[in-house]
């Protein structure tokens, strides 16, 4: 599960902010203040790693995040000396060990004036009984083998008992000369030791460099555009990693329910129907390379309504945009990052309401779950599942983004009490405010107005 998230030097994170992550995790406040800012530098990470090709340490136009030029990423204020670098970092809790990865980014200007990005440092943490391991690219082979002594002794111990399992004992002069260098694997700099034993042999650490990595590659983010219906979706495997857009997985992910015959569907059905969107919803696959998605034209079904079926393209907007985030409520495994970006678009207070009990559901199924919003109803609907006891008030987590006068993001955080309400009352969180504000103002002007009788 990720516990956290590093940030210093990104777009509006002026200084070094640490930010806690639980089961459910909601980031809330003001436009522009930094709450998606927050969660780009693990999407930037998700899109390089994902890359079919090399794309250097970071690929910073992808499908998740994008942009043009490096400068963009880097805070700068007006009158203050423009920064070259930034840093990221994540603590990941994995089989009860807590991991951590700190990468330090560069901007440096290439021939011609074209700026581009390169890692500078590594800083791998792990227990807090444990040193911190820091990596960077000039580290010469005498100093590694300095630097790091328990870990050679460790890749040595293995190549051992590969050696032993195979020839039996041997003396250390036979011993094939084990070969140390820093090595980029994508954003990170690890140590990588090669050996000839049996051909070629490599070995790497931290160990838990491969695990971040592949913990972002599952990650499912959807974002606050969600794209705009199609006829038709591609065919797309459908398996734990999502590369590029999830929207356009959705259709065959149905597709692959439809064929399992399972309680998936079933689910799903049952889902839209609690949010007042259709009764039902139907993979249909015109040839091998396309799929439609038809849906019932009507909240319930109806006699002959399983003829009654239309292309997801004719109906309102919002069964399109919250079908994504269904699906990807349904398909997330336990121990798996979800990201939502404002859910409630298009959706009607009841059907907030309803997506609210999915949230709750993942959550206690063992999904890790990020919300982005400016819904008022969506954070009552999850105090009242902690109130209900249907969500365990330890698993959650509300951060309040807002921007001081030089546009840095502040941030407050609080817990749950087990009845619902904030443990940090002095949380600036205004949805009720506005709410009560405005009916004031309308209540005020509507008497001034009024007949007299």
């Amino acid at each position: 599960m990720l516990s956290k998230v590093i940030v210093e030097g990104f777009k509006s994170f002026c200084v070094r902010k640490e930010v806690s992550f639980r089961a459910l995790t909601i980031l809330a406040g003001s436009n522009s203040s930094g709450k998606s800012s927050l969660m780009q530098p693990l999407l930037l990470l998700k899109q390089t790693f994902q890359d079919t090709s090399d794309p250097g340490p970071l690929r910073i136009n992808g499908p998740h995040v994008v942009f043009s030029r490096a400068e963009q990423m880097i805070w700068h204020a007006p009158g203050e000396e423009e920064r070259p670098s930034f840093n990221v970092g994540l603590e990941l809790s994995l089989e009860g060990q807590t991991r951590g990865a700190e990468i330090f980014f560069q901007r440096r200007m290439k021939p011609r004036g074209l700026p581009s990005l390169q890692v500078t440092k590594c800083i791998w943490s792990s227990d807090p009984d444990e040193a911190p391991i820091e990596v960077t690219p000039s580290f010469s082979e005498d100093e590694i083998r300095e630097r790091f002594p328990n870990e050679i002794i460790s890749l040595r111990n293995i190549l051992t008992e590969l050696r032993e399992e195979s020839q039996g004992s041997a003396q250390d002069n036979d011993f094939p000369p084990l070969r140390l260098e820093v090595t980029r694997q994508r954003s990170f700099l690890i140590i990588e030791g090669h050996s000839t034993l049996f051909g070629p042999v490599s070995f790497s650490f931290p160990g838990w460099a491969t695990e971040m990595d592949q913990y972002l590659r599952r990650m499912i983010h959807i974002p606050g555009l969600r794209g705009n219906p199609q006829r038709t979706y591609p065919v797309r495997s459908v398996g734990e990693e999502y590369p590029g857009f999830f929207h356009e997985y959705v259709a065959s992910i149905i597709a692959k329910w439809q064929r399992q015959r399972g309680e998936k569907i079933a689910d799903l059905n049952r889902a839209l129907a609690d949010m007042k969107l259709t009764w039902k919803v139907r993979s249909y696959q015109r040839n091998d390379a396309e799929v439609e998605i038809q849906v019932g034209r009507t909240e319930q079904p109806l006699r002959g309504g399983a003829k009654d079926l239309v292309n997801i393209a004719d109906v309102g907007f919002g069964l399109s945009q919250s079908l994504p985030i269904i699906v990807a409520l349904l398909v997330s495994e336990p121990d798996q990052l979800l990201y939502l970006e404002q859910p409630e678009i298009h959706l009607h207070p009841d059907a907030q309401v309803a997506l609210t009990n999915l949230i709750v559901d993942a959550v206690n199924r063992g999904v890790q779950v990020v919300v982005e919003t400016h819904s008022q109803l969506i954070l009552l609907g999850i105090q009242r599942a902690i109130a209900q006891q249907r969500l365990n008030s330890e698993d959650v987590l509300l951060h309040w983004f807002s921007r001081d006068s030089q546009g840095r993001t502040q941030i407050s955080s609080t817990t749950f009490l087990k009845q619902g309400a904030f443990e940090n009352p002095d949380i600036p969180l205004d949805f009720a405010n506005v709410s009560l504000q405005l009916m004031h103002e309308y209540l005020n002007a509507a008497s001034h107005i009024m007949p007299q009788t």
